[in-house]
């Protein structure tokens, strides 16, 4: 973990966490910066904790039309899943309301910096704030009983704690896993990594799946514009990524879209994918990785038959349809 600054104070004092009852040592970054996402612009909302619990739920208000990339967190030590939600308007009165929220993505078995320093949360977050417009973010590890999420408490829900001339950030609401208790007002700690602008395409949605020797893999995009095309890069270790397909986008709508790719070259393991968006510009945007077992599942063979219908060995000249017992049925052409 690389930091762009290593000056930084510390103060060391003893306050109650009335969250988790228990007695926290509290240590005060003032200029540890952990590098983030690629973004032109940063938001430090203050590492002062004083309490915690397994998430946080907090407005984030777009001054100019902004989009946000990735955070930073105030994670305690502990290694957990770390998972990030968000819902257009505010979060206040869905605290517990799941259907309100669309995961982001999950960052799996992070493993924190430590108390009131900065952990990067590897989810790719890209998502649009209009000027004047309010969008809610829920994150949390999502451990019970383990590792917790640390923050500040607040004087109220709303209030404004940290903006500068693009953005603002919001008291908000600790979190028990997942949608449990509300502890308020509490003050997210952590960095807010943005670009001004909003992203040429928004997508809602991106999915894979497996069934009859292919993987579907399906994405939706709610606003495209200036939308040139999509790229599938595929991967069988999540690091290493080649470009399976580009598919055109839809250039300018405000209209949902949905869209598909059946891929038929598979492997025995596990397949990963991510979804590149281009603009006409040349903007580019990375999805979330997301990823299917392909590991190969026992099958017998039941029967061969040839065109006609009629039985015939596996091996018989011309075309075949063989059928197994898992209900598949593959077409080969033997010579």
């Amino acid at each position: 973990m690389t930091f762009l600054s290593s000056s930084f104070w510390a103060q060391n004092t003893v306050v109650q966490d009335c969250d988790n009852n228990i007695n926290r040592t509290q240590v005060s970054s003032k200029s540890a910066q952990v590098t983030g996402c690629a973004s032109t612009n940063n938001l430090l909302a203050p590492y002062a904790s004083n309490n915690s619990q397994r998430g946080i739920m907090f407005d984030v208000q777009g001054i100019t039309a902004i989009t946000i990339m990735c955070f930073d967190a105030n994670l305690d030590a502990g290694t957990s899943n770390v998972v990030i939600y968000t819902k257009a308007g505010t979060h206040v009165g869905f605290e517990v309301t799941p259907a309100a929220w669309t995961l982001v993505g999950t960052a799996i078995n992070l493993v924190s910096a430590g108390t009131n320093l900065p952990t990067y949360i590897p989810v790719a977050v890209n998502i649009s704030i209009a000027a004047g417009a309010t969008q809610a973010f829920y994150i949390t590890r999502t451990t019970v009983g383990g590792p917790t999420t640390a923050y500040t408490n607040g004087v109220a829900v709303g209030n404004i704690y940290a903006s500068d001339a693009n953005l603002r950030i919001r008291e908000g609401t600790g979190k028990d896993y997942s949608f449990g208790a509300n502890f308020t007002p509490r003050k997210f700690n952590g960095r807010i990594y943005y670009n001004i602008g909003v992203l040429p395409i928004e997508l809602t949605a991106f999915t894979v799946s497996y069934s009859n020797n292919l993987n579907l893999l399906k994405w939706t995009t709610v606003k495209e514009i200036d939308s040139d095309y999509f790229l599938i890069e595929k991967s069988s270790n999540a690091t290493n990524f080649s470009e399976l397909v580009k598919i055109k986008g839809a250039g300018n709508s405000n209209q949902s879209i949905d869209y598909s790719y059946k891929d038929d070259f598979l492997s025995n393991g596990v397949t990963y994918y991510r979804l590149k968006t281009v603009s006409y510009s040349g903007k580019v945007d990375i999805s979330n990785i997301i990823a299917v077992d392909n590991k190969t599942v026992d099958k017998v063979l039941i029967k061969t038959l040839n065109m006609l219908g009629q039985t015939v060995e596996s091996g018989h000249s011309g075309v075949v349809f063989s059928y197994y017992s898992d209900g598949t049925i593959i077409k080969k052409v033997n010579k």
